[in-house]
């Protein structure tokens, strides 16, 4: 039997917004994760801003996920993946 991971994993990458240029994972050197995401949170428009796999008490500690969809936005921040 053939491993289906591959083509299913190719199925649902197609269907996100990272290869289609609407979407981003984003450090900025010299600024925390932490910080970033809130000032995405409170300064620019958005469709999704995820603050991925942070770690209490590491502000640098996983990225920052940010896309956009043009007019239709829904400006949905959370947390993802938080390890304490």
């Amino acid at each position: 039997m053939k491993p289906t991971l591959p083509t299913s994993w190719a199925a649902y990458f197609t269907r996100k917004s990272h290869p289609k240029g609407g979407a981003g994972d984003i450090e900025v050197a010299g600024v925390s994760n932490d910080d970033l995401y809130d000032w995405c949170r409170r300064n620019l428009d958005y469709d999704q801003l995820i603050r991925e796999y942070p770690v209490r008490g590491v502000p640098n500690s996983g990225w920052v996920h940010i896309s956009w969809r043009g007019a239709n936005n829904r400006r949905r921040a959370f947390k993802y993946g938080e390890k304490k």
